[in-house]
């Protein structure tokens, strides 16, 4: 993993938002925002390697935000882990259509997390949604 690799880490809650940066700050440079419009915010003023987002949030959830995130210029194939406490397959398909590159299911073993970050640092297209490999060219 690369110890400059920025992220950002979207979640309403203060606790969850606040452990999860801890858990990067060690390996990334890390923003936070506490929901889809603060963090919309961040993605126009920076870029990031990577995104890490609840999906219930107040306002806009984490598949409305990765959606409206997916159409921003240079965030086709950024990857995001999309992290949900719903057993609802339904959900997860839509976290796949609207552009997570990776689901984990809460609670998240500290292991599975930091294994998913490595994973999406390290090869960023693998999971990426299909309109966004088709945009790439192939690797070699």
């Amino acid at each position: 993993m690369n110890s400059r690799s920025q992220v950002l880490v979207v979640d309403d809650d203060d606790a969850t938002r606040w452990f999860l940066a801890r858990e990067l700050c060690s390996d990334c440079e890390v923003v936070t925002a506490s929901g889809g419009v603060e963090a919309l915010a961040a993605c126009e003023a920076r870029r990031f390697d990577l995104v890490v987002t609840d999906h219930t949030m107040p306002g806009m959830d984490g598949l409305t935000w990765v959606r409206n995130l997916r159409r921003r210029a240079g965030y086709a194939d950024i990857p995001v882990i999309f992290l949900t406490a719903s057993a609802d397959p339904a959900v997860t398909v839509a976290a796949v259509k609207s552009g997570a590159s990776r689901i984990l299911h809460k609670p998240v073993s500290l292991e599975e997390f930091h294994a998913a970050v490595k994973q999406v640092l390290e090869h960023p297209r693998a999971g990426l949604p299909t309109a966004a490999l088709r945009s790439r060219p192939p690797l070699a």
